[in-house]
């Protein structure tokens, strides 16, 4: 996480009064933790809330270093990642768009170096 997003939380967090408990800070962490911890607390699947983070889906990091399992579930986190508990999704109709001169391949994702035509 970059020091400027640990510096920007703090400036936000002071600015509305809000403190961290005495031998903690609020840094740019704070908020994959939070959000990792709401959305534990109601009941986001486990692999949902390693796949929304970019955790691994078979390593501990996540759970050993992210969740508090003091957070408990709130209208806010309902609110933001109600949708992952869900577990509807929907990205509306899906569009594509053929490049010129591009080749048909198995692969993901745009080549390296492919230039648009």
């Amino acid at each position: 996480m970059s020091r400027a997003m640990s510096m920007w939380v703090q400036l936000v967090m002071s600015e509305r009064g809000i403190r961290a408990p005495q031998g903690f800070a609020y840094k740019g962490h704070s908020l994959r933790s939070g959000g990792s911890s709401a959305a534990e607390a109601i009941g986001v699947f486990r692999f949902r809330g390693n796949w929304m983070g970019g955790w691994s889906q078979q390593g501990r990091t996540r759970e050993l270093h992210y969740l508090d399992p003091s957070v408990g579930p709130s209208r806010g986190a309902w609110a933001l990642l109600g949708w992952l508990a869900d577990g509807v999704y929907s990205a509306g109709q899906v569009e594509t768009e053929r490049r010129r001169g591009a080749r048909d391949t198995d692969e993901p994702g745009e080549q390296v170096g492919a230039r648009d035509a």
